[in-house]
């Protein structure tokens, strides 16, 4: 048993970010129901034969068959509670902490190990991974293991040859874990080879052919997922991708990343007069490991399919600390330094990411429980498996209707809509376009629950105490420049000009222009609503909806929407114009019901992700 009197201070300092890692991880981790890639995964779970799991489980879903192989043994054991499912995930991040102490401390010195191991120990970046029952914390756990056993063989000089063979089995494992921490395991093995001593280079060559060998029942399955594309929702990398993952990595908090790199320059600007090559080639040797996944995952997003994301280069991140605070290798400079991160590392995850907040509220699970009252519509664009899977936990049988799946045109769903069979609607994460749809029928709001990355909410047809969608709206009829007539057959008309700097509040509202039409028949004519914004003389959007999309089989009275969300740029209020007209090639005539537009607050972090929140 350990005293704590025989406790050094750097052994005190290591357990005292261990215990804030410790806390910040398993605090409630168990409390917030599973994500969308958790849910993922464990929908693939019951298939009937392992066969067909590992095809429809497995191979089609991208990833390689280790930690779905180890969900689905703990699944069927502990069914899915979240407190037991994430549970080996939550210890290995915490065992993470303690690598990269270790890391540091073996590359350069005990305050590099403590500096680095407190900067990871409260980065959202780290704590989210960490948490999920995703490959990420074990993938990250297995990759710094294998940085240590490569930095005895490299840096120590060890010839013992049990550490050549856990090097072959510790890089194999990582093709098993996740395809970008095999990458990391080929970038430091590729990297090895500029270290590598006459004396151990059949040793190291064992151990790749170890690896190679222990990897090869999986090798059908990583050629069959390389043919399979990259993810249809992903858009390719940009130019801000790396701003942005740079200053995730510190919880998007000016504070924290400027003391970073201030005290990384400063320490740096002080260091340039001690020229040592073997640290040099360190800490060459460790921004090429953080920078290659990148440069991989970047260009096969380019010009192959898109797989690039932050969740990605998890792998080679505390290659890169180790490298910023390589710096900072100065004795006892971390008695100070350690609780200064430790500080603004939690108050940035409180007051910049909201994370007690943010990381408790699932938008999936909250979604399916307001979906058990009777006559109430329940839509969204959560997979058909994601219901299947909330059913079967409430033990309940309620109607849901996937808009991806189930309703494949905005047609179909406005003819749900114009149903008389629901009292009530409730929508999951629907397009501003539908939302204002449903809001036509149902025009009462109940509830509106907005976060990062979600939108729920609740539309009725009570119209006792009506609680409308929008803080403002007209009548179009009202301005002069309308024509007023009840019946329509010209090719354009309904025109209308909007300055929206005088009617828009926030760079985050939508503006919702709508019209009810009456045609005389069930025909297919083709009207359209058309509306353009414009910046002073620059065209910005063009918008526009027909009947060919939108009108429902059977019915001859219906809406056309458009919703224009506002870009959230500081300028984006200045000098904008909507126009607006209705378009009718086929001369069809019609009536106009109803003509107008409302405006309303938008979801201002409905796409934010892990980019910066917007107050």
């Amino acid at each position: 048993m350990i005293k704590p009197n025989s406790l050094t201070k750097e052994q005190w300092f290591l357990l005292g970010i261990i215990a804030v890692a410790s806390l910040l991880r398993f605090w409630r981790f168990w409390d917030f129901d599973y994500v969308h890639d958790e849910l993922s995964a464990l929908t693939r779970m019951n298939y009937a034969s392992w066969s067909e799991f590992y095809h429809y489980g497995i191979e089609l879903d991208g990833h390689p068959a280790g930690v779905h192989l180890f969900l689905k043994i703990l699944y069927s054991i502990v069914g899915d509670n979240p407190f037991l499912i994430r549970l080996p995930f939550v210890i290995c991040s915490v065992a993470c902490v303690y690598q990269v102490y270790k890391f540091g401390k073996e590359w350069f010195s005990s305050s590099t190990g403590l500096i680095s191991a407190a900067c990871f120990s409260v980065v959202q970046y780290t704590i989210y991974q960490g948490v999920i029952a995703r490959p990420y914390s074990p993938g990250l756990l297995f990759s710094l293991l294998l940085v240590r056993c490569w930095t005895k063989i490299f840096i120590q000089k060890s010839k013992d040859w049990k550490l050549f063979l856990l090097y072959g089995v510790l890089l194999s494992s990582l093709g098993y874990i996740h395809y970008f921490a095999l990458l990391f395991g080929a970038a430091i093995s590729l990297l090895g080879m500029l270290w590598l001593r006459k004396e151990i280079l059949l040793k190291f060559l064992a151990s790749g052919f170890i690896a190679f060998v222990l990897y090869i029942p999986h090798l059908s399955t990583f050629f069959f997922q390389l043919k399979t594309e990259g993810l249809e929702w992903l858009n390719p990398p940009d130019s801000k991708f790396l701003g942005n993952y740079l200053m995730y990595l510190f919880n998007h908090s000016k504070l924290f990343i400027g003391m970073v790199f201030l005290g990384t320059l400063y320490f740096l600007i002080k260091s340039i007069k001690e020229f040592v090559p073997l640290q040099i080639k360190k800490r060459t040797t460790l921004l090429c490991l953080f920078l290659i996944p990148f440069i991989v995952g970047y260009y096969y997003s380019i010009y192959i399919s898109p797989v690039l994301q932050f969740s990605l280069l998890i792998f080679g991140f505390p290659c890169f600390l180790i490298w910023l605070f390589s710096f900072w290798n100065k004795s006892k400079i971390y008695v100070f330094s350690v609780p200064i991160i430790l500080f603004i590392g939690v108050l940035s995850l409180v007051e910049e990411r909201n994370h007690f907040n943010w990381f408790y509220q699932n938008p999936i699970g909250s979604f399916f429980k307001l979906c058990n009252q009777p006559k109430t519509l329940n839509v969204g664009r959560h997979e058909p498996l994601f219901y299947d899977f909330y059913k079967e936990r409430f033990e309940e049988h309620f109607e849901y209707y996937s808009l991806d799946d189930d309703c494949t045109t905005i047609k179909e769903f406005q003819k749900l809509l114009q149903s008389s069979k629901y009292e009530r609607v409730v929508m999951g994460d629907l397009f501003p376009r539908e939302i204002s749809l449903v809001n036509k029928y149902y025009p009462n709001v109940e509830m509106e629950n907005r976060g990062n990355g979600y939108e729920n909410l609740i539309f009725s047809k009570r119209k006792e105490t009506l609680n409308d969608l929008y803080y403002k709206k007209r009548n179009l009829f009202s301005l002069s420049s309308v024509d007023k007539k009840n019946s329509f057959s010209k090719p354009f008309q309904l025109n209308i000009e909007l300055n929206l700097d005088s009617i828009l509040m926030n760079p985050h509202d939508i503006i919702d222009i709508y019209v009810e039409l009456e045609l005389e028949s069930f025909d297919d004519s083709n009207i359209i609503l058309v509306n353009e914004i414009k910046q002073g003389k620059e065209k910005i959007k063009w918008l526009g909806c027909n009947t060919k999309n939108l009108k429902p089989e059977d019915s001859n009275v219906f809406f056309l929407v458009n919703s224009y969300s506002i870009p959230f740029e500081k300028d984006s209020l200045s000098n904008l114009t909507l126009n607006g007209y209705v378009w009718n090639p086929d001369k069809t005539v019609f009536k106009v019901k109803n003509y107008g537009y409302g405006i309303r607050e938008g979801n201002k972090n409905r796409f934010t992700g892990f980019n910066k929140l917007r107050d």
